[in-house]
């Protein structure tokens, strides 16, 4: 007969186990974006390999060969039809920075000038002092800057071409690994589900897998969800700003669909080139000055934007997030704050998944049904079990 441990020796095992589980991770922090980006993508095209092994009867392996060799294709096809489209459509601005800065700088000097004197309640206060330094200062430096000779400019622009190159190269080679990355976790997704099952004591497994379930919920809801609603939104939205007459309304509507996945601020954020070039080009098939139609449009998005998140994007993402816009939007700053555009993308699900961690552990504690809302379901009957015959024996 073996030994067996004792709760102090058990105790110390975990915490080095703890430890050891810390310095691995801190050591992997560098993939740790790239592999939460795979973990995404596998999750998401779960569902189809998932079809192809079960309906077609084909090998997993092959199952999961075949559907991303169909997202390689399909992200190699976006560069090839998508950039010519929006160089076209950028072309069609026909925005002239030179103008537009001149433009702005003539606009500034003659609100400021405007500013020199003013009345308040009936009293002229002079601001010449604070708005005369302003305007010296803005033709001094509103001028453009003359055009150095190559000696200067050829270093520079060197530097500039071999960071870019560098930039480039790494993207790539992060590209080529997330997807690698991706392909095992979706390959190996049975593996990983049956070790998880065998760690776990056999008493709890029926119910961390409903815990699993419920995880699982959330982040399809949300993830397969929100890139159906992107979809949704990129389309309304060059549909609305094609309607009325603004040039480039496909990458703005493209612009809009990406910035979806920024929960709450994404569409605030994606409003702003949406103004600018109305205001800057006006519209094409509307004739008011581009000051009103900026207006209007500002007026139609928000009207769109209201219909989306009270209407569209409960319809799709569902009643499984459920959270206050207050949450949301505090997740979402202190997810851009700690983890950039990733973070703020994955806020969501993440507090949505601590919400049911939460419940399931404030259940435990006061030794309640960890689930009551499944708890109040009538069971359903079990089988029928059918007589052996001779064959079964």
């Amino acid at each position: 007969m073996q030994p067996r441990w004792t709760e102090t020796t058990k105790r110390m095992v975990v915490v080095l186990g703890v430890l050891l589980g810390l310095g691995l991770l801190y050591l992997a922090r560098v993939t740790l974006g790239s592999l939460l980006i795979a973990a995404v993508v596998a999750y998401i095209v779960h569902p189809l390999i998932e079809f192809l092994h079960r309906r077609l009867r084909l090998p997993h392996a092959l199952s999961t060969v075949l559907v991303y060799l169909l997202l390689l294709a399909f992200l190699a096809a976006i560069p090839i039809f998508l950039v010519p489209l929006l160089i076209r459509q950028v072309q069609a601005l026909n925005l002239n920075f030179l103008t537009l800065f001149s433009q702005g700088r003539d606009w500034l000097s003659t609100t400021l000038a405007s500013w020199r004197t003013i009345s308040i309640a009936g009293t002229a206060v002079d601001l010449s002092p604070l708005v005369d330094p302003a305007l010296s200062a803005l033709g001094e430096k509103g001028a453009l800057p003359p055009i150095p000779p190559p000696e200067v400019w050829l270093p520079r622009l060197f530097g500039t071409l071999s960071g870019f190159a560098l930039t480039l190269t790494s993207a790539t080679l992060g590209f080529i690994l997330t997807i690698l990355y991706s392909f095992y976790l979706a390959k190996d997704s049975h593996f990983w589900q049956a070790r998880l099952e065998q760690a776990l004591p056999e008493a709890y497994r029926p119910e961390i897998s409903t815990l699993m379930r419920r995880l699982g919920r959330v982040w399809g809801a949300f993830l397969r969800g929100q890139l159906l609603l992107c979809l949704i939104v990129a389309l309304v939205t060059y549909i609305v700003l094609a309607a009325l007459g603004i040039p480039g309304s496909i990458p703005l509507a493209l612009l809009t669909g990406v910035l979806q996945v920024i929960p709450n601020i994404g569409s605030i954020l994606a409003l702003v080139p949406i103004v600018v070039v109305t205001l800057v080009q006006g519209s094409m098939t509307i004739a008011l000055a581009p000051g009103w139609v900026a207006l209007l449009v500002t007026g139609v998005y928000v009207l769109l934007q209201f219909l989306i998140y009270n209407f569209l994007s409960p319809l799709i993402i569902g009643e499984s997030i459920g959270l206050p816009a207050l949450v949301v939007l505090v997740g979402v700053v202190i997810g851009t704050a700690h983890a950039g555009l990733l973070g703020a993308f994955l806020s969501v699900p993440v507090l949505a998944s601590l919400r049911v961690l939460a419940s399931y552990a404030y259940n435990k504690v006061l030794e309640r049904p960890p689930f009551p809302e499944e708890e109040k379901r009538p069971a359903s009957p079990p089988p029928e079990k059918q007589p052996q015959g001779p064959s079964d024996a």
